[in-house]
This record gives structure tokens, C-alpha cells and sequence, in this order.
């Protein structure tokens, strides 16, 4: 992701596929994880959500380019290779960004032991000043706030589950407005 010029209420990001203009005063943004080749139901989430931002969490990482590829609306992509997305060798494991002012660190959580919990996660988040940390790798929804204690800042942290799950698929929206951060876990509602 490039930034590459701003104005007051707008920012211009260049992609992989695309440049993408953001109304920086508000932002939809759909979350997704462990895809595992079912790209249909992303795109039926992302043609319904009218997001602006889309986010993929690893394993899966081709399923969200395909997508990202055939869009034809403007949205920023913004995607993390997963222990499983072996022909992605070219992305990197973990993305840090900063949208209206909120400063972003997402992985596929593999690398930080994820599936024994999430202290080591919070850990590298805490960091990096992370305001919200999102990761995939275990299939589990979590949507947790951490308070700042000690000096340290509050948390968010935000896992999708699995889109490709085969009994319960989840994804997570989080949506950015003024100084409000609201998140939350849905159920796919489609066809499985």
C-alpha cells in the first residue's frame, strides 16, 4: 500500500491493481479470514456490504486477489500472507497502516502462536502502538477490548473466524466513524 497524496477529506492509495480515492470523514470496512478457496462468499459479502475497505486475514490470500482483480468499485485491499497461502510468497506476514487516525497491525497469527492464546499477539500489538490488532489462524471469532492499564493504550482485538468454515462461517465489520470504532462478528447468511 502507497500512499501517495491527502487532502482534507480525502487519500489517494495506490495498489497492487488499482488507485483508490478514501473519504477520510467515514469508513466500512468488511474483515475477512481462512478463506480456504471459498471466494464466493467473500464476494457476495463485499457486492453486499458497500464497504470501502476490504481486509484478508491469510489463507486465502489468492481467493482476495481474484476478488480484488475483478472489482469494479474503488475499495482499498489490504491483505496478509497465512501459513497455508503458499503460492503468495510475495506478501508479507504482517501489515501495519493507519486509517482516520487509528493505527492498525494485522496477521494471520500463525507466527504468534495464536492457537495457545493471544498474549504474545498483544504483546507485539502493544509494541508497534497498535490501536486494533486483527488475526486469523484459529477459525474462532474474537472481538475483545483490552483498557490501557500501566501506562499502555487500549486494544482492540478482532478475529473474523473463518469465512470458509463449513459449519459456521463468520466475518467481521468494523466501521470507522468520527471517534466512534464499532465492531462486529456476522454470520454468513448465504448459500454454504
Amino acid at each position: 500500500i502507497s500512499r501517495l497524496s491527502m487532502s482534507r477529506n480525502t487519500v489517494l492509495y495506490q495498489r497492487r491493481y488499482r488507485t483508490v480515492f478514501l473519504d477520510m470523514d467515514s469508513l466500512d470496512i468488511v474483515v475477512f479470514s481462512d478463506s480456504h478457496g471459498n471466494s464466493a462468499r467473500m464476494r457476495d459479502i463485499i457486492d453486499g456490504t458497500g464497504a470501502d475497505v476490504v481486509i484478508h486475514l491469510g489463507d486465502g490470500a489468492n481467493d482476495i486477489e481474484s476478488i480484488e482483480k475483478t472489482d469494479r468499485r474503488r475499495r482499498l485491499y489490504i491483505y496478509v500472507r497465512g501459513n497455508c497461502d503458499f503460492f503468495s510468497s510475495d506478501l508479507p506476514y504482517t501489515r501495519e497502516f493507519t486509517l482516520l487516525g487509528r493505527k492498525f497491525l494485522i496477521m494471520h497469527g500463525h507466527t504468534a502462536g495464536v492457537k495457545h492464546g493471544t498474549a504474545a499477539l498483544e504483546a507485539i500489538a502493544s509494541d508497534r502502538g497498535a490501536d486494533i490488532v486483527m488475526y486469523g489462524h484459529t477459525h474462532e471469532p474474537d472481538d475483545r477490548f483490552i483498557p490501557g492499564e500501566d501506562g499502555k493504550m487500549p486494544l482492540r482485538i478482532l478475529n473474523p473466524g473463518s469465512i470458509g468454515d463449513r459449519i459456521r462461517p463468520t466475518y467481521a465489520t468494523v466501521t470507522l466513524r468520527g471517534q466512534d470504532f464499532l465492531t462486529n462478528i456476522c454470520d454468513y447468511e448465504g448459500e454454504y
